[in-house]
Formats: structure tokens, sequence, C-alpha cells
């Protein structure tokens, strides 16, 4: 018989993006206070982006969270990121899969233009 498969979030490709909104929140913290330091710092800047998409992903993916609050939360977190570094993937991804969930739903898009 083959191995079983091991838990989800334990092997490397999840455990990698399994971040938590807490652990997330704190990386935002510490990335945007070296960023307001050197604004002009492109590195900074995209790793203040980075941490934003990863505290939306997280976000998204807490389901302690309301949807009602986890969904605007973390679709505002991904509008950040990409107005920082609009070639972040994850934000990009999040944010087209909030935003298409709302239109599927026939809602309006939370903070739509």
């Amino acid at each position: 018989a083959p191995p079983a498969a091991p838990p989800a979030g334990t092997n490397g490709a999840s455990a990698e993006k399994k971040v938590t909104v807490a652990a997330a929140t704190a990386k935002v913290k510490t990335t945007e206070a070296a960023y307001k330091k050197k604004p002009k710092d492109a590195v900074a800047k995209k790793a203040y982006a980075a941490a934003l998409a990863d505290l939306g992903h997280a976000t998204m993916l807490d389901q302690s969270i309301p949807p009602a609050k986890r969904y605007p939360t973390a679709l505002t977190h991904a509008r950040k990121a990409l107005s920082l570094d609009p070639a972040n993937k994850q934000a990009k991804e999040d944010k087209k899969l909030i935003e298409d969930a709302y239109k599927q739903m026939g809602r309006p898009v939370p903070g739509a233009k």
C-alpha cells in the first residue's frame, strides 16, 4: 500500500504559506516601520507589500473571522499591497478571488470604485 499522505499543512509547500493572522500582523508592523523610515527603499517597500499580501491571505483563510468581516478586510490588505507593489502575485490572486466571489453572489464589491 502507498504511504499515507501527510496531514494538511505539514508538507513544505503548504506549511510555507500557512501564516497566522497574528504572525502576519506582526510582520506588517515591522515591515511598515522599516518602509516609513526609508520610503524610497524599494526592498523595504516590496517587503511591506508582501507582508500586507500575507496578512490579507491569512485573513481570508481564517475561519474564526466572520465572512462579513473577513473578506472586506482581506480585500483591503490585498489592495494596499498592490498599491505598493502592483506585481505582487498573492495580492493579485486574492483580490481577484474575493471580487469574483462577490460578483458571483450578485453583491457589490466592498470598496469598489
